[in-house]
């Protein structure tokens, strides 16, 4: 009875390790076919674009799944998974930034995707049977995955934990210290996407911008992203130069609201 009673407790267990496992052989695979693979045909801005800082991602949790390993050949008698997660977690401090350039990363391989030689060499890659069929795209998205399944594991095996236990304690810390990385890394993710569509609106006003300095009006595609009753104000050559600098009194520009205008004498519609 005793024996059934941990069991589930420990199936809890193999799976937070097991997938910790999977997950290392993909970084692994990521890193030996992709990442290394790719070093000849990107440039090195090109390369760190697609993807960041994979390298360090790996480094970190393979030596996390080492102590894991280690943890499971009871090797750290009187611990648990948690403190070794907990031992860890400011290693993984490293997700910051690879989570913040991912949108820039899917959208810089797409563009890229369109380079014969490029694709050639990533439909290669697929087609190995160390890459089980996935995609280089699949495989970039394996740490955003799997940084936001730790804290649902943790929380799996404190179902099977003593509530008053010393264990328990410590996993509702590392529960804690999990999820607000997650946070984080959630809160940085958005803060790249709104800097990407910034970016993005930067792009299609300067077009409009006009080659000389006279104070021409902006190009009708450009003024129609413009509320009408600003129209008569503006013009490009007061447009700001980057879009994703600070402003004098609110700090860094963001994008508040986007969507479908309907203007409401004509009825007419814009992006």
């Amino acid at each position: 009875p005793e024996a059934e009673a941990h069991a589930p407790d420990r199936a809890a267990l193999n799976e937070f390790i097991e997938t910790e496992k999977s997950y290392v052989k993909r970084l692994m695979t990521a890193y030996k076919i992709y990442w290394l693979g790719s070093q000849a045909l990107l440039s090195e801005p090109e390369h760190t674009k697609i993807f960041s800082n994979l390298d360090e991602i790996v480094l970190a949790n393979d030596n996390f799944l080492q102590d894991l390993v280690d943890w499971e050949n009871c090797k750290y008698a009187g611990k648990s998974i948690a403190d070794i997660f907990l031992n860890h977690i400011s290693k993984f401090s490293v997700y910051s930034l690879y989570c913040r350039g991912q949108q820039a990363a899917v959208q810089f391989l797409q563009e890229k995707l369109q380079e014969p030689a490029f694709a050639a060499f990533l439909r290669e890659c697929t087609g190995l049977p160390e890459c089980n069929g996935l995609d280089l795209g699949s495989f970039l998205l394996e740490p955003v995955q799997r940084i936001a399944r730790y804290p649902l594991l943790l929380r799996h095996i404190q179902k099977f934990t003593q509530p008053d236990s010393e264990e328990n304690s410590v996993l509702a810390l590392a529960i804690a210290e999990s999820q607000d990385l997650l946070n984080r890394l959630n809160a940085a993710m958005a803060e790249a996407e709104n800097e990407v569509k910034v970016l993005s609106i930067q792009r299609r006003l300067s077009q409009a911008r006009p080659l000389s300095h006279s104070r021409a009006a902006l190009s009708f595609d450009a003024m129609d992203l413009l509320p009408s009753g600003w129209k008569h104000k503006l013009d490009p050559a007061l447009l700001p130069a980057d879009f994703s600098g600070l402003t004098r009194a609110l700090g860094a520009r963001q994008l508040l609201k986007s969507g479908l205008w309907v203007k409401l004498k004509s009825r007419r519609k814009f992006l």
